[in-house]
């Protein structure tokens, strides 16, 4: 069914409204509203998704949407272990002394957040352009085969001449070993060893994706598939599960849009590769669990399998993979009083990733200064604050409605300005955001937007662009010479 923009924003601020009073009055009388507004949460979500007209399953809100349901996962996790299971709940302090009234509040705030980042979606104008278009694939004229394929290879040595450094420097030549303590990493870049090769890499699938998108021969399909292998290997042998997940994924979503623009596909075989993809995540990330097992000197065994499965509960919801709800009521709770609210600042932080840490200190992401303030004896890096949780330490409570339908409109208009240009180097880019930031977004934070994509795909593309013309440009003036020269023998 088709909504006006008018009735589009009259159910929202119903939403909103009834939503609040309901809240006002759970608060007042001290009751737990957490499982209330979890399956709120999850029946909205639920009723969007079934709903919605849009076929396009990597548009901005249905990853998302997906995702979100964490959120209520994570709620109904926490209260039914009433609170008990939680190191960021047991090791710090709380002003007040009512967890179950911070619960509702937290979850109450994650279904404004939702329904303020979906509104911000929905609400713009048809863009003038079809949800699917044809892809344009510049010419020959406007990217050489023959550059093309000289820069892939080049990229290439170069990835594979840092990966065997890495292997020598770490694993003593034995590539198997290097890839088996993947847990140790972190640990070992922090010392020495770098992984910026690689970045030249995960480049070089691009340019082949490009390259058989544009020929569709078998050759390039081979070639591009051997280098996703490859990149896809570089990628996991960093040990970041969600990275070596989403990298694979971007190129099947260049591909989706691709053949979207041509013919009808079947939705239901791309979500199952999604569902696939999540599997595999599952098992990478036990892969890293046995890996550090290992690598702390302990056997590996049938009853460690057992243990895992065991504790899967904590895995996925105290270590910070899904949203962090123990956090964003610590946010709720304390944030006003010992830090103060940032205004807007942190939103924007990820702008300063490319410059000097002089510069990019000067505002500090949320998920830092949480770490710093409430939770330096927990090991581990920074703690992200959940979307809704930054939005909070932002604005207070009219944060999640404000910076959520902020940041639901501004993807509206990435992903609309992407259609309408129907270039694939824009697609890769939007795969990265929409992969690494938007669907993630419900746990984590704007610090996660990376400007990443631009410098790793879009500067090798115009490189190769200035090569093309400075190529062709270069034969004209040869050829321009050589017919003088001609004339002048006459």
């Amino acid at each position: 069914m088709l909504l006006s923009k008018s009735s589009k924003t009259f159910i929202f601020l119903i939403l909103v409204i009834i939503s609040s009073i309901s809240q006002f009055f759970y608060y007042v009388e001290h009751i737990n509203s957490g499982y209330f507004w979890a399956w709120m949460i999850f029946f909205t979500i639920l009723l969007y998704t079934t709903t919605r007209r849009s076929k396009d399953i990597f548009d901005p809100t249905f990853l998302f949407s997906l995702f979100y349901i964490t959120f209520s996962l994570s709620v109904f996790n926490l209260i039914s272990t009433n609170f008990q299971n939680s190191q960021f709940i047991n090791t710090t302090y709380f002003y007040s002394d009512n967890l179950e009234a911070l619960c509702g509040t937290a979850s109450y705030l994650g279904f404004i957040g939702y329904i303020s980042f979906i509104y911000g979606y929905e609400i713009q104008k048809n863009e003038n352009c079809s949800e699917f278009s044809e892809l344009i694939l510049e010419t020959h004229k406007q990217i050489s085969p023959l550059i093309l394929i000289f820069i892939i290879y080049i990229f290439l040595a170069i990835s594979l001449l840092n990966f065997t450094q890495n292997v020598f420097l770490f694993a003593h030549g034995n590539p198997l070993i290097y890839m088996k303590n993947i847990a140790l990493r972190y640990h070992e870049f922090a010392k020495q060893g770098t992984t910026l090769g690689y970045n030249f890499a995960y480049a070089a699938t691009f340019l082949a994706q490009f390259l058989y998108l544009r020929n569709s021969k078998k050759r390039y399909l081979l070639l591009f598939l051997a280098i996703l292998i490859f990149a896809t290997l570089l990628k996991a042998s960093t040990g970041r599960v969600t990275n070596t997940i989403i990298f694979p994924m971007t190129f099947l979503i260049t591909y989706y849009y691709k053949i979207r623009g041509e013919r009808e596909v079947n939705n239901k075989k791309y979500l199952g590769l999604i569902f696939l993809f999540a599997i595999l995540a599952i098992t990478f990330y036990f892969l890293r669990v046995a890996s550090s097992i290992i690598a702390c000197g302990n056997d590996f065994n049938i009853s460690t399998v057992k243990i895992f499965i065991k504790h899967f509960a904590v895995y996925t919801f105290a270590k910070g993979n899904t949203p962090n709800i123990a956090i964003l009521m610590k946010i709720i709770d304390s944030w006003g009083i010992d830090i103060g609210y940032s205004l807007g600042k942190t939103m924007f932080q990820w702008i300063l990733s490319p410059f000097p840490s002089s510069i990019r200190l000067l505002v500090t992401p949320v998920s830092t200064v949480i770490k710093q303030k409430w939770y330096l004896h927990i090991q581990g890096g920074a703690l992200p604050p959940t979307a809704v949780g930054e939005m909070y330490a932002n604005f207070g409570m009219i944060g999640p409605l404000v910076g959520m339908l902020f940041w639901g409109f501004v993807m509206g208009k990435i992903h609309a300005y992407i259609k309408r240009r129907r270039r694939l180097i824009g697609y890769i880019i939007y795969a990265n955001i929409l992969l690494g930031f938007i669907v993630i977004f419900p746990k984590v934070e704007t610090h996660n937007l990376s400007l990443f994509p631009f410098i790793v795909y879009f500067l090798p593309y115009i490189f190769i662009r200035f090569l093309t013309l400075a190529s062709i440009t270069s034969k004209s003036k040869k050829s321009f010479s050589e017919s003088k020269y001609f004339q002048n023998q006459r």
